[in-house]
């Protein structure tokens, strides 16, 4: 059994005019997209966000929960203090940062 079909279309030219229009802006729309995801990364990493002194006690209490009580003392200590609420909100940034390489 054979089946034929002749499709005799008049004005393609607009069509795969419009198809390919529509295949570049969903390129466009994927390239955005991983820009966007890129920039978030950088926002997110960016030193100049205001980290809380919530976000620091967080992330040191985990670091202690996990074992790790005498390396959060001696950062602290690191920053000239003898407990959190005594190291500078300037400081916090940095603070973050070594407790993220603990």
């Amino acid at each position: 059994m054979t089946i034929k079909i002749d499709v005799n279309l008049t004005g393609t030219e607009s069509l795969v005019s419009a198809i390919n229009a529509l295949a570049e802006v969903m390129g466009k729309e994927k390239a955005i997209k991983r820009e966007v995801k890129k920039i978030d990364q950088i926002v997110e990493s960016n030193p100049l966000r205001t980290i809380t002194l919530e976000e620091v006690r967080a992330k040191l209490s985990n670091l202690s929960q996990s074992g790790k009580q005498k390396e959060v003392k001696a950062l602290i200590k690191k920053y000239g203090a003898t407990k959190l609420s005594e190291i500078s909100k300037n400081q916090y940034p940095n603070l973050m940062k070594d407790a993220e390489e603990m």
